[in-house]
């Protein structure tokens, strides 16, 4: 047989920057392109397909004709929820595509004397049989991997598909992520296709694959831009990676240690005038203390406008390593809110891994508050959604 993985599409991710909140979707295109180009026998997505459980109409519209080219060609498309797809109502539009026949959720599972057993969901044409485990907020599924089964006696070719960070082999930079222990993970698979870590890595020779983001989620992940898919042919024993790549970063570093903010300034417009970005995204990284002024004083339209009319199709700025005399700020690594969250949570749960439960919980509560009020929806059907999921996670 021969099937694709690929994972964390984020569809609807930048919604707050009209020039990149396109491109996930392209991205997602993209890649089931490739995948129907390669004739595969089906598509395997690790979660996270959507940034949040109710994604926004254009991007629901979208998604659901590129799935369709799966339909039409007879490829099927099998998933787990990632921790943004999930909603402790279990509403969310992963439900609403299964039940229209564009994705089959492999994450069934049933009760047997206190442990839960899994359900394989077969691959009509091949043969191959599918098992999964959802991705929650806060990696709050490891209850799940506590009480699970740990060995399968099923015969033929087996793949588990999860959304999970593995303690042994998180990222420096994903420390204070919640993950569980490859331990937890059920014995005896052929394939393990794994999500919710952003960095592609390739464990135990092939048999774990973290695929990576489809499209990076934050400006960190723009610095290393370097997307991909999985293409797996069992026949040729052969586990390739295919680019899925938009656009080349460009970054400009500015050293802005004792300037004022109108120094640095200036000397971002030169270093974006300069810099030679054909058609590329360019990303402006500050660092250093400012002698007077704040980060907040420079005027970075007027940075963007100078990328711009240099070749760059977009300009993104990283000043996290920029501060002030003037004031102290609070500091993060990190560039997105999400991961900012993940700090702050670790800081007040406690730091020390693993995460504590109270940390899972806080995140999880987190992720029901960051939900936005659809497009057409009242506010008293989006206040009631938000109190029902808060209410289901607490099991009030």
């Amino acid at each position: 047989m021969k099937f694709a993985h690929f994972s964390d599409a984020h569809l609807g991710s930048w919604s707050g920057s009209p020039d990149m909140r396109d491109f996930s979707v392209q991205a997602f295109e993209k890649a089931v392109g490739v995948c129907l180009a390669e004739r595969v026998d089906f598509i395997v997505i690790s979660g996270d397909l959507y940034d949040s459980p109710m994604p926004p109409y254009d991007v629901l519209s979208r998604s659901v004709l590129i799935l369709r080219r799966c339909a039409t060609a007879s490829v099927p498309v099998y998933v787990v929820p990632g921790s943004h797809d999930f909603s402790p109502s279990e509403k969310t539009f992963i439900s609403v595509l299964e039940n229209a026949g564009l994705v089959k959720n492999v994450a069934k599972m049933h009760d047997e004397n206190g442990k839960l057993v899994i359900d394989f969901t077969v691959d009509e044409k091949t043969g191959a049989k599918l098992a999964g485990m959802m991705g929650k907020p806060g990696g709050m599924e490891k209850e799940y991997f506590t009480t699970l089964a740990k060995e399968s006696t099923e015969s033929g070719f087996r793949i588990f598909v999860f959304h999970s960070a593995l303690d042994e082999f998180k990222p420096i930079h994903m420390k204070g992520m919640a993950s569980v222990p490859k331990s937890l993970l059920p014995k005896g698979f052929d394939y393990y296709a794994a999500g919710h870590v952003h960095k592609p890595k390739i464990i135990d020779n092939g048999n774990i694959v973290y695929p990576g983001a489809l499209f990076p989620t934050e400006l960190a992940e723009l610095e290393e831009y370097e997307p991909g898919i999985h293409i797996i042919d069992t026949e040729k024993k052969s586990n390739a990676r295919l680019p899925i790549k938009l656009f080349g970063v460009v970054r400009v570093d500015v050293n802005a240690d004792g300037l004022t903010a109108a120094e640095a300034e200036k000397k971002m417009l030169e270093k974006a005038r300069a810099a030679e970005t054909g058609g590329k995204l360019l990303l402006v990284n500050a660092t250093g203390t400012l002698s007077s002024g704040a980060p907040s004083d420079v005027n970075f339209a007027a940075v963007r406008e100078a990328g711009i009319a240099a070749g760059a199709f977009t300009v993104k700025r990283n000043f996290v390593g920029l501060s002030s005399v003037v004031f102290e700020e609070t500091k993060s690594s990190s560039f997105s809110v999400e991961a900012i969250e993940r700090e702050m949570i670790a800081e007040y749960c406690g730091k020390s891994p693993p995460p504590s439960r109270d940390a899972a919980f806080a995140a999880a509560v987190m992720r029901i508050l960051d939900d936005e009020k659809q497009e057409g929806e009242t506010v008293s059907t989006y206040e009631t959604r938000i109190k029902d999921n808060a209410m289901k996670l607490m099991n009030i």
